[in-house]
């Protein structure tokens, strides 16, 4: 996918393509499975029982479900109306309270080595190509034209809405395609081992480094605001004063 292209009209005749001023949503990975305590394993058992791009029935330690909209960006998907999307019949509290954002249907299970590249949009699945799956980086050659498993799931307020999937693939186009791509952060260095030293002023001295820390916070600190909020307890968001 990286790389030059000639974009031509209909009639053959170069295009002048400008690009957007959109950029990708950042984001961090689900948390793994251990830290979600398995909470609501059982409806991926029931539902999934493998991993959605290889079809391999792997032992539940090598695989990982992934959300399809991070989580951690709740604003934008209560702006973006996306609640109304989710029909699942599961209780509020275990999607995650009103916004549902928890839902199985906003997430998908995955090999645990698929996990990371997905949360960070190396590739991406086209709903409207029978749900194809393009890399938008090099390294996936083993999952590129490989289609999304969906057809097991014929409960419809269990199955992914198309528009989470075409929403997470704008993201991989936006965040690798457009221009010269995006600065990748490594994950793994900065938040792999569960903790962080603020005190490296290299690595958090930038905008996008505190807006990473507060995604990595949402995320963490997720299953305490669904409680907080199923419960009726006042919450404040990340980052606000006290």
């Amino acid at each position: 996918m990286p790389g030059k292209y000639t974009l031509l009209s209909a009639d053959g005749s170069p295009m002048q393509v400008d690009l957007t001023s959109k950029h990708a949503r950042r984001r961090q990975p689900t948390p793994t499975r251990d830290q979600e305590r398995d909470r609501g394993l059982s409806r991926f058992v029931e539902r999934d029982e493998k991993c959605m791009v290889f079809g391999h029935g792997l032992m539940w330690s090598g695989l990982q479900p992934a959300h399809i909209f991070s989580r951690a960006h709740m604003n934008e998907w209560n702006a973006g109306g996306y609640e109304s999307l989710i029909t699942d019949t599961a209780s509020i509290t275990s999607m995650g309270g009103a916004s549902k954002i928890g839902s199985i249907q906003n997430m998908l299970l995955l090999s645990a080595d698929l996990h990371r590249p997905w949360a960070d949009h190396e590739f991406g699945v086209d709903p409207d190509d029978e749900y194809r799956i393009t890399a938008f980086v090099g390294g996936h050659d083993n999952i590129v034209g490989r289609a999304l498993r969906l057809d097991h799931i014929a409960d419809p307020t269990k199955r992914p809405p198309d528009q989470l999937l075409r929403d997470h693939f704008l993201q991989g186009l936006l965040k690798h395609v457009k221009g010269a791509g995006e600065r990748r952060w490594d994950y793994a260095q900065t938040f792999g081992a569960g903790c962080f030293d603020l005190s490296e002023c290299a690595v958090w001295g930038t905008e996008e480094a505190k807006e990473r820390l507060e995604l990595e916070l949402e995320n963490r600190l997720f299953e305490h605001r669904a409680h907080q909020e199923t419960s009726g307890i006042p919450r404040f968001p990340v980052g606000a004063a006290l």
